[in-house]
């Protein structure tokens, strides 16, 4: 009779693997472990369908973090995204409110996720996304579609804005993200 697998997790430069027993055969050698990388910690899945692209140069400047917007710098990035392409959330998680990227223009829309689990330290806001609005998602699920942005900056490459904070501090989201781009 084989034994019940047996398991415990390890974290290796940064990779959270789980470490499984083999369920040996007879004859096998009983401390016989398997390796099987469940995830980054802390890394997301793609907000899009396929490699993320973020936001080249345009006549509005880069999407990239840090990019000069006049008085200010882009706090998060761009992520190419055709109007009412699908969008997906990069993590487990709670949508906890719609968000707003400006006060004057409502039309513009967003989300806040929460995560939870592995993710709890976690939140993502997803701008220029109309969708679910509240409820809980999956890493990979649909929570929305991309808006269009060219009525409000025309001539723009049309992406989602992200930005993403840990333990409520706003971090560089190529971070979280480094396997998508």
């Amino acid at each position: 009779m084989c034994e019940p697998f047996i398991a415990t997790s390890i974290v290796r430069n940064g990779v959270f693997f789980r470490i499984l027993r083999d369920d040996p055969s007879p004859g096998d050698d009983k401390n016989t472990f398997s390796c099987r990388r469940i995830g980054m910690l802390g890394e997301f899945r793609p907000i899009v369908e396929g490699r993320m692209i973020s936001r080249g140069i345009d006549r509005f400047g880069t999407g990239q973090p840090g990019a000069s917007r006049g008085h200010r710098s882009h706090k998060g990035i761009d992520v190419i995204a055709s109007p009412m392409q699908k969008i997906f959330s990069p993590i487990d998680g709670d949508v906890v409110r719609e968000a707003f990227p400006y006060k004057d223009d409502p039309k513009m829309r967003g989300i806040l996720i929460r995560g939870t689990g592995e993710y709890a330290a976690w939140e993502v806001k997803l701008f220029y996304v109309v969708g679910l609005f509240n409820g809980m998602v999956q890493a990979g699920g649909l929570v929305g579609h991309a808006q269009s942005l060219l009525s409000k900056y025309p001539g723009i490459t049309n992406h989602v804005h992200m930005e993403v904070f840990r333990n409520h501090i706003q971090v560089d989201p190529r971070g979280p993200f480094r396997r998508c781009f």
